[in-house]
């Protein structure tokens, strides 16, 4: 399911996006390799798996997992939120957390999910729109949310 919503403000946008969460969750089995052990091979396997794309003008356009899979991978940081969140708790990669990061705290330009890795020691950047794994870019504002389902 794809959900197109006009957009409102950033709290209706994080509701949303954690039902969408919610709802992808019965589909993972079906995408995600129950061969991976850890965040990092995660990340790897879903970055090859996905390709960005911009929303329509004033919209925000959030989908499920399957929805995003069936488009080829094509979302933008959102959907990439929302499909790194779900395999996350999927493979059981706790605890997550939703960063809201641009240039100031009413300015929110990007969003991506973190999660903490054991191996790492540390909270690592899930977001599928950097090259690498826990790559995290220069911004004024960072906020980090936990997402607990």
């Amino acid at each position: 399911m794809q959900v197109t919503l006009p957009y409102r403000n950033l709290e209706h946008t994080l509701k949303s996006l954690k039902i969408q969460v919610v709802d992808s969750l019965p589909f993972l089995p079906s995408y995600i390799p129950s061969y991976i052990q850890t965040p990092q091979e995660l990340f790897s396997f879903l970055k090859s798996k996905v390709n960005y794309t911009s929303d329509p003008k004033n919209t925000e356009l959030l989908q499920m997992v399957p929805t995003l899979m069936e488009r080829g991978g094509r979302g933008d940081c959102d959907c990439f939120t929302i499909l790194t969140l779900a395999a996350c708790h999927y493979l059981n990669f706790k605890p997550t957390y939703v960063a809201l990061v641009g240039r100031s705290v009413k300015t929110p330009s990007h969003i991506y999910s973190e999660v903490y890795d054991p191996i790492k020691k540390k909270i690592c950047a899930m977001d599928l729109t950097n090259p690498v794994y826990c790559m995290e870019r220069n911004y004024n504002y960072k906020q980090r949310l936990n997402f607990v389902l």
